[in-house]
């Protein structure tokens, strides 16, 4: 039986195999010599993952879908690849578009992660017949409320789907919206059947902060150093716009959540973390993306109102109340600015208060009026999937080819596309990871518990501002910040002792300390 605690170095070997290999494909760009080598590379991985926890096989997992660079997400440039861009075309983007010429992709319409899903799951199942207890030794029970609603949301967004075919969508745009929000709930059961309880949680924000340390000096590096196409006139380059993926700003907005919630709840962290927080906020800065500034406020104030009363908590209040009459001054002042440093935090939040502050802002509300014009014409089951939404009000045409079918503002276009009942279905397993979340902080003794409990309600509010926002209702940042956030708010639920499991655990792990 593989070893509970400890990897092996035949683990190590076959993993140090796999990464030299992989590294060897991506210089080589070489599509054959790159399918040559997966014959060594997958059977390596095979192994590793299925000598070692099923947990360990998902947080490497999370990690790659932080940190690698999807082409669906766009980039800013194509004069300048960011690291990793050719392991993130195979892992994070279907096969059939790594190389349109080669017969063999082709008949490949899914990506690694999807079929690294697949595997993971048959031994997770294999594990489970021939009685190993590797995944199962301390593991606390996930409440049976959470497996149920995730039942409900599969049933939901297989009604939906089966609804718009039924009614002639096209099969193949219907493809693209289920992406959208399958993934969820599917990585949110393979999360709380590998996660333990409290134990695993540093690891999972380790693997969180990583990333986004990464992210964070690799937006700082591209802006600083990276140019796009001269400017005519000048022959001046340009200055890119963004530096990494939209859906980086649930990244740093998660990651600045998770420092300041541990700040907040007064739990022991170490000295160098302290420096973790102005990193994020200068990834935040470089990447020059305004709906993160408005997910951080949001979720900051949010939290900071459903969090206990503390010192801490008394002497933001108070630098609060002197804040506000300068920053009410300060808004006012900037408010019609046309330019300049000074006053760009106040055109931002024009931007996204006042729709005709800008193109953008504007059209985005153009798409929110047809997305409800849509909704009022099939209220109850919506239209399906497979079904675009009809332009009511005609709107300046972008280069997005599947915007009627997957919109900009996802929640919108889920009820547009699903209806009250659909939206109901699929969106209680939602609800029901809030619901645990603020079960597990108010149940929490430590410090490090209720932090963890403020960040998994928080992860899933920054989520859905992000698919209310730009394309976050279904990436796979979405995917593995979000499913893991569920999984931890329901096992710390039961380990808190808010929520008693009839069903046995393994092992039942000491999950509450003294407080702190």
């Amino acid at each position: 039986m593989p070893s509970e605690t400890r990897i092996g170095g035949d683990v190590w070997g076959a993993v140090g195999v796999a990464v030299l290999l992989s590294c060897v494909a991506a210089l080589l760009e070489d599509t054959w010599v790159g399918i040559g080598l997966c014959l060594i590379i997958v059977p390596a991985l095979l192994y590793a993952a299925a000598r070692v926890p099923l947990r360990y096989s998902l947080m490497v997992m999370m990690f790659f879908a932080l940190v690698l660079p999807n082409p669906n997400e766009g980039i800013p440039t194509f004069d300048w690849l960011p690291p990793g861009y050719a392991l993130g075309r195979v892992l994070l983007n279907h096969l059939n578009t790594f190389d349109h010429d080669n017969a063999l992709l082709r008949m490949i319409p899914v990506s690694a992660m999807e079929i690294a899903f697949i595997i993971l799951a048959i031994i997770y199942f294999a594990r489970k017949a021939n009685g190993s207890r590797i995944d199962t030794l301390g593991r606390l029970a996930t409440p049976e409320p959470m497996l149920k609603l995730t039942r409900w949301s599969l049933l939901a967004i297989l009604f939906v789907w089966l609804w718009g075919l039924v009614r002639g969508g096209s099969f193949g745009h219907s493809l693209w919206q289920l992406n959208a929000v399958v993934y969820i709930p599917i990585c949110f059961l393979l999360f709380q059947a590998a996660i333990r309880g409290p134990q695993d949680h540093a690891a999972l924000a380790k693997t969180l902060l990583a990333a986004a340390a990464y992210k964070s000096l690799l937006a700082t590096y591209v802006m600083q150093t990276v140019r796009g196409d001269p400017d005519p006139w000048t022959k001046i380059p340009a200055k890119l716009p963004y530096a990494t993926a939209h859906a980086d700003s649930v990244l740093f907005a998660d990651a600045c959540l998770v420092m300041i919630a541990l700040l907040l709840e007064r739990a022991k962290i170490k000295r160098w973390a302290a420096f973790l927080l102005p990193l994020f906020m200068l990834g935040m800065i470089m990447n020059n993306r305004r709906l993160v500034w408005v997910q951080l406020i949001a979720v900051l104030a949010t939290v900071f109102i459903v969090s206990k009363d503390n010192p801490i908590k008394r002497l933001i209040k108070r630098a609060t109340l002197v804040g506000i009459p300068v920053a009410a001054l300060y808004v006012a002042a900037g408010w019609n600015s046309g330019g300049g440093r000074l006053f760009k935090p106040v055109r931002t939040l024009r931007s996204v208060i006042d729709a005709k502050s800008d193109g953008s802002s504007y059209w985005r509300e153009l798409e929110n009026f047809n997305l409800i014009a849509t909704l009022r014409q099939n209220p109850i089951f919506g239209s399906g999937f497979g079904h675009p939404y009809p332009e009511y009000v005609p709107m300046p045409p972008v280069d997005y080819p599947l915007e009627h079918y997957v919109p900009h503002n996802g929640i919108l276009g889920l009820w547009a596309f699903c209806g009250v009942v659909g939206w109901a279905g699929l969106t209680m397993l939602w609800a029901g990871g809030v619901y645990f979340a603020m079960r597990a902080y108010h149940g929490a003794q430590r410090g490090t518990d209720r932090a963890a409990a403020l960040v998994c309600f928080g992860a899933i509010l920054v989520w859905l501002m992000q698919a209310w926002g730009d394309l976050g209702l279904g990436v796979w940042t979405s995917v593995f910040t979000v499913a893991p956030a569920f999984a931890v708010a329901s096992k710390l639920a039961v380990a808190t002792g808010e929520w008693q499991e009839k069903r046995k655990t393994a092992a039942r792990p000491a999950a509450a300390g003294p407080p702190s």
